[in-house]
């Protein structure tokens, strides 16, 4: 039985993580990737989107492209987890392209949480177990079986996905901050201030920023420029906009505006974001 590793090998087309003691992410973060998270045991609780929700062993989280997410861990929640990263940059040959492309197909189908039924839990850590003995061998062609038995996870997942429902404990957003959270997750290239959607809303600047804080972990101004920033990531990955207009599309005041939060956020410029660098 392995204990914590991580797997990042070219021939695989994925990252592959086990944590037995996972701690919380410091970071509220987005990445142009998908991930499937998957907690072997204990609990953890996760602000995804535009929801928090507190989840338990054999729960499956998938985060899409863009989407702002952090895990945390209040007082008293462990939990052991594995965690997959895939890129839809695909393989570096055509089979492991065609299998990779195989499994990105399905995760647009699905919801971001699915719960397994306990009985099935164990055939579910199964899987991981498997997957993770047979990477670590490095026997020959294991890159392949790798991948199948991914595969047979995420069709797995699929099937569960129309069959399970997650049900969310303690602590789920009011019905109202999550109607705020909608609106803002759909007019953030807008300017947008504190006072103004406080206005809208029919509540007080430092109510809505309190809000903001204890539901999602970021600041409101923090909230709104890593909205920006993910969707310039799509814009500069999928586009030849111009850096200036992207910046101005998203909702930046400024190009200098979008550079520095740019940089603090993804680590790097955004047109060495976009030459890959």
């Amino acid at each position: 039985m392995l204990g914590d590793f991580r797997f990042d090998d070219e021939k695989l087309g994925f990252t592959f993580i086990k944590k037995t003691h996972a701690m919380t992410n410091p970071r509220r973060h987005f990445h142009p990737w998908w991930e499937l998270l998957y907690i072997e045991s204990g609990e953890r609780t996760f602000f995804y989107g535009n929801k928090t929700v507190q989840a338990r062993a054999g729960t499956f989280l998938l985060v899409a492209p863009g989407v702002l997410h952090r895990a945390i861990n209040p007082e008293g929640e462990t939990c052991s987890l594995y965690n997959i990263f895939f890129s839809d940059e695909g393989g570096n040959n055509f089979y492991q392209h065609r299998q990779l492309e195989e499994i990105h197909s399905i995760f647009p189908k699905l919801e971001p949480f699915i719960q397994f039924d306990e009985e099935k839990i164990p055939l579910v850590n199964s899987y991981f177990e498997k997957l993770a003995e047979e990477i670590s061998s490095k026997k020959k062609n294991y890159e392949i079986l790798a991948r199948s038995i991914l595969t047979e996870i995420v069709v797995l997942v699929s099937r569960a996905s129309q069959t399970e429902n997650f049900k969310q404990t303690n602590i789920s957003i009011s019905d109202h901050f999550s109607e705020i959270l909608t609106w803002v997750n759909s007019h953030y290239e807008e300017e947008l201030t504190l006072s103004l959607v406080a206005k809208k809303f029919n509540i007080t600047p430092s109510h809505l920023s309190r809000s903001f804080k204890a539901y999602t972990q970021f600041t409101f101004v923090e909230y709104i420029n890593n909205l920006r920033i993910a969707q310039s990531c799509k814009m500069l990955h999928n586009t030849r906009v111009s850096v200036l207009e992207i910046a101005l599309k998203c909702g930046f005041g400024s190009v200098t505006q979008y550079g520095r939060w740019f940089k603090k956020l993804v680590g790097k410029s955004p047109v060495k974001y976009r030459n890959g660098k």
